[in-house]
C-alpha cells in the first residue's frame, strides 16, 4: 500500500512539474517578445522588407536574423497586422452550383426513341507529329448510332460547332436530351445553344464515368478497332477522314451484340418503321394494318 502511494505521489509531482515548466516557457516567450526594442528601427525594417513584394513572416524572420534582430514569427505577424501591412488577396467569387438534372431523370420512353437521349464525351489525343487533338464523340442510346469529329481545342465553342455538325445527320436531327459529364466544355456557350435549340441537358455525377458507359465504351472500341490497328494520322484533317470511314463502317456494317447483332442503320430503320402510322381505307384487311413493333 505504501509503495502504491509513493508511486502515485511521484507521478503527480512529475505531472505538476511538467505543467509548470510549460507555463514558465510560455511566460518567458511572451515577456521576451513583448519587451523587444521595437523603437530601435525594427518596425521600419519590417515595413521596408514587407511592403514592396508582400514578403511572408518566415522570410522576414530570416532576413531580420541576418541583420542581428531575433524575433518570433507570431510577433512578426502581430506587427504586420498592427501596421496594416496585410497583402491584398484576390477575392474569388464563389459561384453556386446550379441545380443540374441528373441523367437518371430521363423518362424511360425517351430511351426508345431515335435521338431521344444522345451521349457526348471528349477524348484527348496526341498525334505522332506532336499535335494535340480533341475527339468529340456522340452516341444515340436507342440505335447506338455514332458520330465523331476532331477539333484542335476543347472549349464550349468547339462543342457548339460539333452540335451543329451533329444535327445535320440522322438520327441526331431531333435530339430531346443530351447527356454529358460535368466538364467545362459542356457549359457556357454550349448550354446557351441547347436552350436556343430547346434541347434538355442532363449530367452524370462528378467523377463517375460509369454513369455514362455507352459513350465510354464506344471510345474504347474506336481505340481498339481503329487506332491500334491503323494508327493515328499526323494531321487532324487526315484523322477526320479516317474517322469518317470508320463511322460509316460502324453505323452501316458493324453488328452489335447490344442490338441483337443488328447494325445501327438497320435498328434506326426498324424504329422508324414501327413509329409510322398507316391510314388505310376500311376495306383493306386488318392483316395489312398490323405493324410489328421491335
Amino acid at each position: 500500500m505504501q509503495t502504491f502511494q509513493f508511486r502515485l505521489k511521484s507521478a503527480l509531482l512529475g505531472w505538476i512539474s511538467w505543467i509548470l515548466l510549460i507555463l514558465l516557457r510560455k511566460l518567458l516567450a511572451t515577456f521576451s517578445s513583448q519587451n523587444l526594442p521595437l523603437g530601435s528601427g525594427v518596425l521600419e525594417k519590417i515595413k521596408e522588407i514587407r511592403k514592396p513584394y508582400c514578403v511572408g513572416k518566415v522570410k522576414l524572420q530570416d532576413e531580420l536574423r541576418e541583420q542581428g534582430i531575433i524575433i518570433g514569427q507570431s510577433k512578426i505577424q502581430k506587427l504586420i497586422g498592427m501596421m496594416n501591412l496585410k497583402c491584398h488577396k484576390k477575392i474569388r467569387k464563389h459561384v453556386k452550383r446550379q441545380n443540374r438534372k441528373h441523367m437518371y431523370t430521363v423518362p424511360k420512353e425517351v430511351y426508345k426513341r431515335p435521338g431521344g437521349l444522345v451521349y457526348l464525351d471528349v477524348k484527348h489525343l496526341l498525334l505522332p507529329g506532336g499535335l494535340k487533338a480533341c475527339q468529340f464523340v456522340a452516341l444515340d442510346h436507342s440505335t447506338r448510332y455514332l458520330a465523331t469529329k476532331v477539333f484542335s481545342r476543347i472549349t464550349s465553342r468547339s462543342t457548339v460547332e460539333f452540335l451543329g455538325y451533329l444535327q445535320k445527320q440522322e438520327p441526331f436531327t431531333t435530339i430531346e436530351y443530351i447527356g454529358t459529364d460535368n466538364g467545362s466544355e459542356f457549359l457556357g456557350e454550349f448550354e446557351k445553344a441547347l436552350k436556343e435549340k430547346q434541347v434538355l441537358h442532363v449530367f452524370s455525377s462528378p467523377r463517375s464515368p460509369k454513369q455514362n458507359p455507352f459513350v465510354e465504351r464506344v471510345i474504347r472500341t474506336i481505340i481498339d478497332e481503329l487506332y491500334l490497328q491503323q494508327g493515328l494520322a499526323i494531321k487532324r484533317e487526315e484523322l477526320n477522314i479516317k474517322l469518317q470511314r470508320y463511322v460509316t463502317y460502324y453505323n452501316t456494317k458493324r453488328r452489335h451484340f447490344g442490338l441483337n447483332l443488328l447494325t445501327p442503320q438497320r435498328k434506326l430503320e426498324m424504329l422508324q418503321l414501327s413509329n409510322t402510322v398507316y391510314c388505310f381505307p376500311q376495306e383493306v384487311p386488318n392483316q395489312y394494318t398490323n405493324v410489328y413493333v421491335w
